[in-house]
């Protein structure tokens, strides 16, 4: 048995991860509920599941910070 995260976009379960059974497989699901996945609560939701979310915190405070530092006129 193997655990795979889904998530459920437009009546579809999409999984996180590429599946590839073979053909005919029968599959048994049990849904959990979690928070759902906005498109505002982090410019990484895509990967929630995948990277524990304090991971994708920082990574995304470390984004900030590093783009935060460019002198945007050093390029002209």
């Amino acid at each position: 048995m193997k655990m795979i995260h889904a998530i459920f976009e437009h009546g579809v379960l999409r999984p996180e991860e590429l599946l590839v059974p073979p053909e005919g497989s029968r599959a048994e699901l049990q849904l959990s509920e979690g928070a759902p996945v906005t498109d505002g609560s982090t410019r990484f939701a895509h990967l929630i599941g995948c990277i524990p979310a304090d991971e994708l915190d920082q990574m995304e405070r470390d984004i900030e910070e590093a783009f935060g530092r460019v002198d945007p006129d050093a390029w002209k």
